[in-house]
């Protein structure tokens, strides 16, 4: 199998650009025209900036709540509280590590919420799309109907893997491809069937993004991946199909327990 990756090079996007307006300039200055059973990744980052989830850190006003979690974790109170407003669920702060909080949202597991403090003005934060699957769905829909082809759109942002250095890419949202690769019922090289293998195709794939996309001032919020043989599709997927529940993930089910243990 081979399978090509570009990062889309673009100007410095604002929060009146359009982003599929940017997206097929971009690409045609590097000579390259969408195509069927294309991949296309966007960074959160600038759907949030387009979708005006830019915040004022001078016009936050944090509860009680949030003032007495925010001395509990050593986090400002304003921070504090767009946490709380955009996660279900904090598990905790990491021990020697200020700063930061592992939290849910929409079902998956991230620092902060998501929220970002990079790549944003100074004296402002940056919220996550407010629902990914939407953004994904809206941006795919008028790369069609503006160059007639029927491609996949991931929405990425970087996270991280337990125990590892670095951070991968993780899809926060998906539209036009299956999320999950299932090798349940298949067999391996010795002909053991395989009962719990699967691979997350957006999560891969959002990875192999990143590679390109990069951390800082690249001024690459898009990567076009080509040659993939995903599973694309017409159909709604909603975001539980890609994500495993905590009591029946390794990592989250352990330290999901142990935080209760502490609680305690």
């Amino acid at each position: 199998m081979k399978f090509e990756v570009f990062g889309i090079h673009t100007p410095l996007i604002t929060e009146n650009d359009n982003l599929v307006d940017v997206l097929l300039t971009s690409l045609q200055d590097m000579g390259l025209t969408i195509e069927d059973n294309d991949i296309v990744v966007v960074a959160s980052s600038v759907v949030s900036l387009v979708e005006k989830r830019k915040v004022k850190v001078s016009e936050i006003k944090p509860s009680q709540e949030a003032i007495e979690l925010g001395e509990k974790y050593k986090i400002d109170p304003k921070f504090m509280q767009l946490i709380i407003d955009e996660s279900s669920e904090i598990i905790g702060k990491p021990k020697g590590l200020k700063g930061f909080l592992l939290t849910i949202r929409k079902g998956i597991p991230c620092v902060n919420a998501c929220i970002d403090m990079s790549n944003v003005p100074q004296g402002y934060y940056l919220l996550p799309p407010k629902d990914p699957m939407i953004s994904a769905k809206r941006i795919r829909e008028e790369i069609k109907k503006r160059t007639g082809k029927k491609v996949a759109v991931i929405i990425a942002d970087s996270g991280i893997l337990p125990s590892k250095k670095g951070t991968v890419g993780v899809a926060l949202g998906f539209s036009g491809i299956k999320p999950v690769r299932n090798y349940v019922g298949k067999k391996d090289l010795y002909g053991r069937v395989l009962k719990v293998s699967r691979q997350s195709m957006v999560d891969l794939l959002a990875s192999v993004a990143e590679i390109v996309m990069g951390e800082a001032d690249e001024r690459i919020p898009f990567a076009l991946i080509r040659g993939v043989p995903a599973e694309f599709t017409d159909e709604d997927i909603s975001l539980e199909e890609s994500i495993m529940p905590p009591n029946e993930c390794m990592f989250m089910s352990i330290m999901l327990s142990k935080v209760k243990e502490e609680e305690q």
